[in-house]
């Protein structure tokens, strides 16, 4: 059965030549119902090539994918050398000495015992506590090293009071970072009578 021929049976169809359906057809002619396929620059590419091409929208996500990945990438690759930057060698004591007055103190006296923690000048933080032969302790105390710095200096006041004759210690413990010099300590005399 060709398009627009009457199918059997159908006495309402009209035949060719007739006028009830509006137009005339003969064997020769081509009937098309509707607009048909209207030839487009994308169409007449992939007709040719035999391949559909992918919608530009598509094109224009993927493309902007790529470009929120990228950024994304060098985002994470900026904050990840921020954090990275101070970072080369941690700060690390190689030495530490404490000092005291070498004279004997006398009643109620304060005294001003020195420590210093030798680095190897790196940048960090250094974690320390101040332990007294009295039974005393500072808790911990922490110092913020500037690299290029090679000499810390801490002090512990230490006022005394009382009457006769003793000897005190004061020792400087170094709690972090981890180190083979882990402490040191110095003595005094005190005389009160």
């Amino acid at each position: 059965m060709t398009q627009g021929s009457p199918r059997p049976g159908d006495e309402s169809a009209g035949r060719p030549g007739d006028s009830s359906t509006g137009r005339s057809s003969g064997p020769d002619e081509l009937v098309r119902f509707g607009p048909g396929v209207q030839p487009t620059d994308e169409l007449i590419e992939t007709w040719r090539s035999g391949r559909a091409q992918p919608p530009r929208r598509r094109r224009r996500l993927m493309r902007s994918l790529i470009g929120w990945l990228v950024t994304a990438a060098l985002l994470v690759c900026f904050l990840l050398w921020l954090l990275l930057r101070g970072q080369g060698e941690e700060v690390e004591v190689t030495a530490i000495k404490v000092q005291t007055p070498e004279q004997v103190q006398t009643c109620d006296a304060t005294v001003d015992v020195t420590g210093v923690l030798t680095t190897n000048g790196e940048a960090g933080r250094i974690t320390y506590r101040w332990v007294r032969s009295d039974g005393h302790n500072s808790g911990l105390l922490h110092e913020t090293v500037e690299a290029g710095k090679r000499d810390v200096t801490v002090h512990l006041s230490w006022a005394i009071k009382g009457t006769g004759d003793r000897r005190f210690t004061a020792t400087l413990e170094l709690v972090a970072p981890e180190s083979t010099a882990d402490k040191a300590s110095s003595a005094f005399g005190y005389s009160c009578h």
